[in-house]
């Protein structure tokens, strides 16, 4: 089969053949319709989690992964061959590949976040960064019930109210004093890597709320401890949510017609892609398809 291989840490990907996997008795083989391209593939493939003890190259990249079964093992009951699924865990969603690829990373990244938070219908959510993630972000929350202000670039404004942000704040100030203006938030999720826009919106947290970290960055963030101790606040850390969060954000995202913005290349680009994606031109989710 085609695969496009990253060799070694900071090296263009190779597409060539690669030997068929045999699946195991517990598992199934996926025939890969498409599959979306994150920010944490370039995590990987710079080594990014090398410190961690992450060192597993040769690899081949992509963890929003939907296709259809093409073989099973002896003891796999809960899928057959010709079922459409998604690759973190097996579900047969409702969407079409393109617009279910990226639900399987930053979909459930925000939705699993949002869980972790306690989000609730009556509830207010900040969002901090309106891209790959956080226009997903928007949708999700909305369709939980919240009130959503989003919190994005200058130029951005319309575009986030139509996803259905009900205030947007432009980062070209003070965001944190910009949210306290409108009233705080309860819960404020943060996809940014920007150490300067996530400290200063910390800012805008009501008593009791919590704060959803996503955006991986190396930077340290500074807090006052006595702060977070007499208001409550919580900090959390999420980059994925669990297999059940998936299956009801796949449930949700049908209901309530949640759909990634997306770009979709061959597979013969991909180093065209992750190229776009480290300068930041995607716009907002890619997805790539085997042919």
């Amino acid at each position: 089969m085609r695969a496009a291989v990253q060799e070694q840490v900071d090296r263009p990907l190779v597409v060539k053949d690669v030997p068929m996997p045999q699946p195991g008795r517990r598992d199934a083989l996926l025939r890969v319709e498409a599959c979306g391209v994150c920010h944490t593939d370039l995590h990987l493939t710079d080594g990014f989690f090398r410190p961690l003890g992450i060192d597993v190259f040769p690899i081949i990249p992509g963890h929003e992964v939907v296709g259809v079964v093409e073989e099973v093992g002896a003891d796999v009951t809960h899928v057959k061959r010709g079922d459409r699924v998604g690759a973190y865990f097996f579900w047969t969603c409702g969407l079409c590949f393109v617009d279910a690829a990226p639900l399987f990373c930053g979909g459930v990244t925000m939705y699993g976040g949002f869980k972790s938070a306690g989000l609730r219908a009556d509830q207010r959510v900040a969002i901090l960064g309106i891209g790959g993630l956080g226009h997903l972000g928007i949708q999700i929350a909305k369709a939980m019930g919240a009130e959503v202000i989003a919190i994005t670039s200058e130029g951005k404004e319309e575009w986030a109210r139509d996803l259905g942000a009900d205030q947007v704040i432009t980062r070209n100030g003070d965001v944190g004093q910009q949210l306290l203006d409108l009233g705080g938030a309860d819960v404020i999720l943060t996809t940014t890597v920007e150490p300067k826009d996530i400290s200063s919106v910390m800012r805008g947290l009501r008593i009791r709320g919590s704060f959803v970290i996503t955006g991986m960055t190396a930077d340290p963030l500074s807090i006052m401890p006595a702060g977070f101790a007499f208001a409550q606040h919580r900090i959390i850390g999420s980059i994925i949510g669990t297999r059940q969060d998936q299956a009801e954000l796949l449930d949700l995202a049908i209901r309530n017609d949640i759909r990634p913005v997306t770009e979709v290349y061959p597979l013969a680009d991909v180093n065209m892609v992750h190229d776009r994606l480290r300068q930041k031109k995607v716009r907002l989710r890619a997805v790539q398809k085997p042919s």
